[in-house]
């Protein structure tokens, strides 16, 4: 497979530079010329060395799941413009309630998340099991007062 791409790759390279340097095209291929002379060489040149490139440096099966992944284009978004805003009305609930009561108001919501009415609130961010895990892990590292800025970076 590493072969194939190495001659790929010295294949789009050249035959890009051919192109880009007025290269006679066939007939098919003079409806790209209005683009301008250079512009289907470059295309060539840098989309064929990058796809063959990838070829080179990785598995056949890494190559076959990354087209596999590339079906997720077509679909649709997993969160729509509702559950962004259910997210955001129940973080500013959630920081009202710290700003107002403390943060020792927040640890019964943050250690029992399945049970809080808080989150029961907010349906579509309560269902959303990894979401309640991730902030409810930084809500207590904050609660505990360590949250400094090397801690909280990612």
């Amino acid at each position: 497979m590493k072969i194939v791409g190495l001659i790929s790759v010295l294949l789009c390279t050249f035959g890009g530079l051919l192109i880009a340097m007025g290269f006679d095209f066939p007939k098919f291929l003079k409806l790209m010329s209005l683009m301008g002379k250079a512009a289907p060489g470059e295309f060539l040149i840098i989309m064929g060395c990058a796809v063959c490139a990838f070829i080179v440096a990785n598995t056949p099966s890494t190559i076959k799941t990354t087209m596999q992944y590339f079906k997720s284009i077509t679909q649709p978004s997993a969160h729509d413009k509702q559950s962004y805003m259910d997210l955001l009305a129940m973080l500013y609930t959630l920081f009202k309630l710290a700003r107002t009561k403390g943060w020792l108001a927040l640890e019964s919501h943050i250690e029992r998340p399945e049970e809080s009415t808080l989150f029961q609130q907010f349906p579509s961010f309560h269902k959303n099991h990894h979401a309640v895990v991730f902030l409810c892990d930084y809500l207590r590292i904050i609660s505990l007062g360590n949250e400094t800025r090397s801690r909280l970076k990612p």
